[in-house]
């Protein structure tokens, strides 16, 4: 009986050690998905995560005090990507900006922005994201509606740009 309680406890912990390394494993491969270098915009663990090498007079506007809103923007994908969007609403006007990490998309492609209503369902293009010079990933819109039920931020990976969106990357809700 004390052999086969020694063999419960050996095997229990050869199954711990296996599941450890494949969680590192599969950490250590997401983390791999992006480009050496890339600023984390994620906002645990970084209290820079709001800034990017190059400066957004926008981004800046938008959060000249606490009045405005935020969406973490998760992978929907499988990657690693991961981004904040922001939204201020000033006098019935949209100020709007996201700022992403995201490997470079494929050839031909261009990340392109989303606003999307859940109900009734709409959605309008945000406009193309442009690269930064610390890699990140940068959009900014502003509008002369406030667009205020427009509360999902979706960025998609687009071969064409048009009014029909193609594979979504990262997505998120405005607190």
């Amino acid at each position: 009986m004390i052999m086969f309680r020694i063999l419960v406890v050996i095997f229990i912990a050869i199954a711990l050690v296996i599941g450890v390394y494949y969680v590192v494993g599969q950490i250590q491969e997401d983390e791999a998905l992006l480009p050496e270098g890339l600023p984390d915009v994620s906002t645990e663990n970084n209290p820079n995560a709001n800034t990017t090498t190059d400066d957004s007079a926008l981004l800046a506007d938008i959060r000249r005090d606490d009045a405005f809103d935020e969406a973490d923007l998760q992978a929907v994908d499988g990657s690693a990507s991961s981004g904040i969007g922001y939204r201020r609403i000033d006098n019935s006007r949209l100020k709007h900006v996201v700022v992403a990490v995201m490997p470079a998309p494929g050839e031909g492609s261009v990340y392109e922005g989303w606003l999307v209503r859940p109900s009734p369902m709409d959605f309008f293009s945000t406009g193309v994201m442009h690269q930064q010079s610390d890699g990140s990933w940068l959009l900014e819109f502003t509008a002369t509606e406030p667009f205020p039920d427009y509360v999902r931020v979706v960025i998609t990976e687009e071969t064409q740009v048009d009014e029909t969106p193609e594979t979504h990357v990262i997505e998120g809700v405005f607190n």
